[in-house]
């Protein structure tokens, strides 16, 4: 029996991704003659979270395998030298992978705290423990030097030590080899977005990494955070769903929500946090539902007594047709014993749970001594077929 609804489909083709950086603030506080730009903004109550989802298959034995999930940090502690800053930060890691092999996924759920190292001079060359991914922030000086990195850019010069736009070399193809080309983008502006590639250093196989890097720079006042990106939502036409959207207080003061509501009825407004205390997370609460097969967009309008404008999100809701095919039993026809010579008759159900037709191409057995009736069927929305499946016994023995 087929199933006709695909739904994702496994390359092994290494993907290009965009990392987005959000900044909520841009406030530049270094006591220097340099005009120096503070890339990523440093103090007790910073939080930022990485968000990533790496995956690919080997060209040789076509095995596929994935890691997805989230890390958050948050610096905790300040210790203060002559020459060098430290910083205490404390992670939570959400993650999950699925390895070629193992039948069940693996998951990480844990925290722990750690430090990095500022210099007070120059550029504020930060030190990280060997161990410590790259996602602690992702300014990287050189390719080789990966616990090495920049807290800030030098604004009165082209300074293109910080990456993002990594190209390949192209007289060296090797998954291995990389020409990196460190350029950096609208060095002003809040909420600059950086390019980057990454494959696997293995010659065998190829992946993708995606990263999305949100950064929350604390503010005196109560400020909202909203997602900076469209919140994708889909379900079958006519089957409510409900999806809960994470937002926070970025303020050392209460966040207060006023009133949540959506430009469109078929995504709507069910609940919502009324009050978001300093430095935490909040949610409000959607439901999609539409009788037709469609898509619908819609803005979230969010009043509150924020400091900054944010006030809203978009939402894109995709409601789709799909035959959702169900057998029973699910686990199998069981004949049990049978005299040489005897049939036996049992019959079984295929249900189409979906809101699309589900078309039956064939429906066949590979043993000789079992006989089905259906050949091909088409089951409507809700709706079952019977087939019957006879078991003829030839000789003593299991079939």
């Amino acid at each position: 029996m087929t199933n006709r609804l695909v739904k994702k489909i496994i390359s092994d083709r290494a993907l290009t991704v965009i990392a987005v950086i959000f900044f909520a603030a841009y406030k530049p506080s270094i006591a220097q003659q340099d005009n120096l730009i503070d890339i990523l903004p440093l103090e007790i109550g910073n939080k930022w979270t990485y968000y990533y989802e790496s995956g690919g298959s080997n060209s040789t034995t076509h095995s596929a395998g994935n890691t997805k999930g989230t890390v958050d940090y948050e610096i905790i502690g300040k210790f203060d030298s002559n020459d060098s800053t430290i910083w205490q930060i404390f992670k939570t890691r959400d993650v999950v992978s699925n390895v070629y092999g193992i039948p069940n996924p693996i998951y990480t759920k844990d925290s722990a705290a750690f430090t990095i190292v500022e210099l007070k001079s120059g550029n504020h060359e930060v030190y990280t423990p060997v161990f410590e991914p790259q996602s602690i922030f992702p300014f990287r000086k050189t390719q080789v030097d990966t616990s090495k990195f920049f807290r800030y850019l030098n604004g009165n010069s082209d300074d293109t030590l910080i990456t993002f736009l990594n190209l390949q070399d192209p007289s060296n193809p090797s998954f291995g080899n990389f020409n990196y080309k460190y350029k950096f983008h609208s060095l002003a502006n809040v909420g600059t977005v950086f390019l980057r590639y990454k494959k696997s250093a293995m010659m065998s196989s190829s992946s993708a990494e995606h990263n999305l890097i949100r950064f929350r720079k604390v503010t005196e006042g109560p400020s909202i955070g909203l997602p900076n990106h469209t919140v994708n939502i889909e379900t079958l036409f006519g089957t409510p769903i409900d999806t809960t959207i994470q937002i926070w207080n970025d303020g050392k003061q209460s966040l207060e929500i006023f009133n949540v509501s959506s430009n469109d009825s078929r995504i709507s407004v069910i609940d919502y946090s009324r009050t978001i205390p300093p430095l935490l997370d909040g949610f409000i609460k959607l439901r999609f539902n539409t009788a037709v097969e469609e898509v619908v967009n819609a803005a979230i309008l969010v009043s509150t007594n924020s400091i900054t404008s944010e006030s809203s999100f978009n939402v894109s809701g995709s409601a789709y047709a799909a035959a959702i095919i169900q057998v029973n039993p699910s686990n199998g026809l069981f004949f049990g014993s049978l005299l040489n010579g005897n049939s036996k008759i049992l019959t079984y159900s295929i249900s189409n749970s979906g809101n699309a037709i589900l078309k039956i191409d064939s429906v066949k057995i590979n043993a000789g001594n079992f006989v089905n009736k259906i050949i091909s069927a088409a089951v409507n929305p809700g709706e079952s077929v019977f087939d019957t499946v006879t078991f003829f016994s030839e000789y003593t023995g299991f079939y």
